[in-house]
């Protein structure tokens, strides 16, 4: 776990930079793809190791001040939420691996980009339906609204958000194109609409 002044995390561990777990500029390493980088940091929610730390004040306390309807009771809940639902996105991870057996055998950024490129665009968008689908079950009636929102928050924020594990695309150059979103979009409200459908319009 690792907390800042003015924003504590406990939850999986994010490195700001990469680099030092793919090639990190030593020439003793090999270079490992953004794919396996994912991987290993989505891995202690997988096997529930970081599950057993025990939950910092610091970050009870955001959790308290930043959701609505918490109270330290709850935090709890949202601990393990988070690992829950982020071990979710990581066995749709471990899927997009296992359909192609040379994608973790590249040897530098350029190769991961050229090679693996059409694996990240998939996981855009399985990790976005998958949200959105949690987001669409979500019911403001139910007596764990307020712990599903702020875990549905924190996972978005954690593979989607700025600092998440999805903004480590640019450091090997990756490009998201203007049709790559529209592809995005179009799956998102075929996704919807199914959803919707299944679920009488979402009532």
């Amino acid at each position: 776990m690792s907390t800042t002044p003015d924003q504590p995390i406990e939850s999986i561990e994010i490195p700001d930079d990469v680099s030092e777990l793919t090639d990190g500029g030593h020439e003793a390493l090999p270079y490992r793809s953004l794919l396996e980088i994912w991987r290993a940091v989505i891995e202690p929610a997988v096997s529930g190791e970081m599950r057993k730390d025990p939950i910092s004040p610091q970050w009870a306390t955001k959790m308290v001040t930043t959701y609505p309807g918490i109270s330290f009771a709850d935090v709890e809940g949202i601990h393990h939420g988070v690992f829950d639902l982020a071990a979710e996105l990581g066995a749709l991870l471990d899927e997009e691996i296992a359909s192609d057996d040379e994608c973790l055998n590249v040897t530098s950024a350029e190769e991961d980009v050229e090679l693996n490129s059409g694996h990240y665009r998939n996981m855009l968008i399985a990790w976005q339906v998958h949200l959105m689908l949690r987001e669409l079950s979500w019911k403001p009636s139910d007596s764990s609204a307020a712990v599903d929102l702020a875990v549905l928050s924190e996972v978005q924020q954690m593979f989607l958000g700025q600092t998440g594990l999805v903004a480590h695309l640019d450091t090997i150059g990756f490009q998201y194109t203007d049709e790559d979103q529209a592809q995005l979009a179009d799956a998102l409200m075929a996704k919807r609409a199914e959803a919707l459908g299944q679920e009488g319009g979402g009532e």
